[in-house]
């Protein structure tokens, strides 16, 4: 696996990983994850072919068969404050 990190917050469970390939498929150099390590999908780690398709994919606007917007369960940022913050965006609409 990668270089994973477990950080105390509101956010349970949350696990920051620095990325890969520095941010070139993510968008940003750190990734915030509201799940365990172990549950953190494989391909980020993979190579860098597989690593642009799965973030090229989570980027990309999609509905699902109810016709509503899927909201990502990460955040990306260039520092670990910014993945979490992006995360907390991201999640507004859920919680």
């Amino acid at each position: 696996m990668g270089k994973e990190m477990k950080i105390e917050t509101e956010l349970n469970p949350l696990t920051i990983v620095k990325d890969k390939f520095n941010g070139i498929y993510s968008m940003g150099k750190f990734t915030a994850w509201l799940c365990d390590p172990c549950d953190i999908p494989n391909e980020i780690y993979m190579s860098e072919g597989d690593s642009a398709c799965f973030w090229s994919d989570r980027f990309a606007p999609f509905r699902n068969e109810y016709e509503e917007y899927l909201i990502p369960s990460f955040g990306v940022g260039n520092t670990i404050e910014e993945a979490i913050a992006n995360l907390k965006f991201n999640l507004k609409g859920i919680f």
